[in-house]
C-alpha cells in the first residue's frame, strides 16, 4: 500500500466518522475505497479511491468500454482512419498515453472510460452494459445524464466517475481543419489520434477536479476548464518526448 493512499484513507475514515450523514464508505479493500458522497445534500456522488499502486494497464483496459459503432467505423473503409486498424490496436496506443502520460492520481476515481462513435446506436447498447459496485448498469445513468452534445467530443459524468469520449465528433472536427487547409490528409489520422487522446486527459482533469481527496501537492488553475485544458497539453506533450527518447 502506497504512503499517500493510506493517508486518503485516514481522512475518509476522519470525515466518516464527523459527518457520517454526508461520507459513508460503502465498501473497502487493501487497495481501494468506495464512498458514497453527500457533500452537495441533493444529490448522491459515489467515487471509489484506489490506490495507484495496483492502477497497471489491466486495471485501466477493465474500466475501458468500446462500443461496436466505433470499432465498426474503425475497421470498415476510410470512415474513421485513412486506412482501415482494428480498434485493439488503437485501444493499445490509448492505454499506453494514459499509462506513460497522465498521472494516476488523476484518474484513481475512474469508473469507466468509454469510446463512443454514433449516438442512436451507442445509448442503447449502453443501456446494458454492466458497471459494477453500486449500480446494475448504464440503464439508469443514460437516464440522468447526457451524452456529448452535437459538437461536443468529451463528457465526465463527475457524480459517478465516467468518462466519455465522442470519437465521431473529434473526426468531425479534423474533417473541417481538412477542408479548410489547416491540416493535410497526411496529417488527419495524427490529428483524430491527439483529439482522442487530449480529450481523454483534459476529462480525467475534471474527474481529478471532482475527488475531494487529492495529494498535499495537488494544484488546480481557479477556472477549471482552463485548468483542464492546460493539464491535456501538458500531457500530449509529454507522449511527444517519451516517444522520442
Amino acid at each position: 500500500m502506497s504512503a499517500s493512499f493510506e493517508l486518503i484513507r485516514k481522512a475518509v475514515h476522519k470525515d466518516a466518522d464527523k459527518e457520517p450523514d454526508v461520507i459513508s464508505i460503502e465498501e473497502e479493500t487493501e487497495s481501494s475505497i468506495l464512498v458514497h458522497d453527500l457533500e452537495d445534500g441533493i444529490f448522491d456522488k459515489y467515487y471509489r479511491i484506489c490506490d495507484t499502486d495496483v492502477m497497471d494497464k489491466d486495471w485501466l483496459l477493465k474500466r475501458v468500454v468500446i462500443t461496436p459503432s466505433l470499432a465498426k467505423a474503425s475497421e470498415q473503409g476510410k470512415e474513421l482512419w485513412s486506412v482501415p486498424v482494428p480498434f485493439g490496436e488503437v485501444c493499445g496506443v490509448i492505454s499506453d498515453f494514459i499509462m506513460s502520460c497522465i498521472p494516476k492520481e488523476t484518474y484513481r476515481t475512474l469508473n469507466r472510460l468509454v469510446l463512443m462513435y454514433d449516438d442512436e446506436q451507442d445509448f442503447d447498447y449502453l443501456q446494458e452494459v454492466p458497471i459494477g459496485d453500486y449500480i446494475e448498469d448504464f440503464d439508469y445513468l443514460l437516464d440522468a445524464h447526457d451524452l456529448p452534445s452535437e459538437h461536443g467530443v468529451g463528457i465526465t459524468w463527475t457524480s459517478d466517475c465516467i468518462t466519455v469520449i465522442h470519437v465521431k465528433n473529434i473526426k468531425d472536427a479534423s474533417d473541417e481543419l481538412l477542408y479548410s487547409g489547416e491540416i493535410t490528409a497526411a496529417e488527419q489520422d495524427e490529428d483524430v489520434m491527439r483529439g482522442i487522446l487530449m480529450t481523454i486527459a483534459h476529462e480525467f482533469r475534471h474527474l481529478q477536479q471532482s475527488n475531494p481527496y487529492q495529494d498535499e501537492s495537488t494544484k488546480f488553475m481557479p477556472d477549471p476548464e482552463l485548468d483542464a485544458e492546460d493539464f491535456a497539453i501538458g500531457c500530449y506533450s509529454r507522449r511527444f518526448f517519451i516517444r522520442k527518447a
